[in-house]
């Protein structure tokens, strides 16, 4: 059969779609962890000594000291792999170099669940930059409520911090996507299962520094839990974009339609983005 020009728009027209995922977040993506895809895991008997970055950059998760290293686990989330940590101290990983968050603000997002926290507390850290960026659950909510185990995501100066945080959703032993974004000049929001959390406006700045997943130097802030996906991304991501990615990871780690946490007027509750 010899094709024509007359049939270009029935070939356009039966173009297969194609799955989004956060590649197609383009030059803005700075990290990318996904503990499902398990070319990125460097195993150490059962235990993760690298998880590799799938943003092109090379931002890897490094940890060389045995007792360290979280625990790798196939199918413990809806059936995907995750990355554990098990609630022992000093559990952590991080970048080997720095990874340079120069731009009109910044945005992260992460797939985990939190199983448990120290009394008195509800502080754990999930992602952390020193002084820049915290994702993970707080005591204290974005009014200045005391509220163990509240999602929070807290962007800093380097002097000070912005507690965007939840006045009242928790972490607590359920998977959550949670993530948040901060302007250039500081507006920040957080987003959790795809609705608005709180916003604040703070200090914020530019910086390059290491990233880290869990907590190093302590007892009080351990995460205790899956850690499946992690974006972070240079830029507050576009409203969009946003939703891609929060059906992106829904549909992923909760499941469809009923089955994810994505409330009922999300574009991609019922149906994961494609291209």
């Amino acid at each position: 059969m010899t094709l024509t020009l007359r049939d270009l728009p029935f070939l356009s027209s039966a173009r297969p779609a194609v799955a989004w995922t956060p590649a197609q977040l383009g030059a803005s993506l700075r990290l990318w962890l996904d503990a499902d895809d398990a070319s990125t895991i460097t195993l150490n008997g059962s235990t993760v000594s690298q998880w590799r970055d799938k943003s092109g950059l090379a931002n890897h998760m490094n940890q060389s000291t045995s007792v360290d290293q979280f625990t790798y686990q196939p199918g413990a989330v809806n059936g995907r792999a995750a990355v554990v940590d098990t609630g022992v101290p000093n559990k952590n990983m991080s970048t080997a170099s720095t990874v340079a968050m120069n731009g009109s603000g910044m945005s992260i997002f992460g797939v985990g669940r939190t199983d448990s926290h120290p009394a008195n507390s509800g502080v754990s850290r999930f992602v952390f930059v020193s002084n820049r960026i915290y994702l993970g659950t707080w005591f204290i909510d974005s009014a200045g409520n005391f509220r163990p185990g509240a999602v929070a995501v807290i962007f800093g100066s380097g002097s000070s911090w912005t507690v965007t945080g939840t006045a009242t959703v928790a972490w607590e032993d359920t998977l959550r996507i949670a993530g948040g974004t901060v302007s250039a000049a500081g507006s920040s929001t957080t987003y959790v299962d795809g609705s608005t959390g709180a916003t604040r406006s703070g200090a914020w700045a530019n910086f390059t520094g290491a990233i880290q997943l869990g907590h190093l130097g302590g007892s009080s802030q351990i995460w205790r839990g899956p850690m499946s996906e992690v974006v972070m991304m240079v830029g507050e991501i576009g409203t969009s974009d946003r939703q891609r990615l929060e059906g992106y990871l829904a549909h992923k780690w909760q499941g469809a339609g009923a089955s994810n946490n994505l409330p009922s007027g999300h574009p991609f509750k019922a149906a994961p983005p494609t291209v």
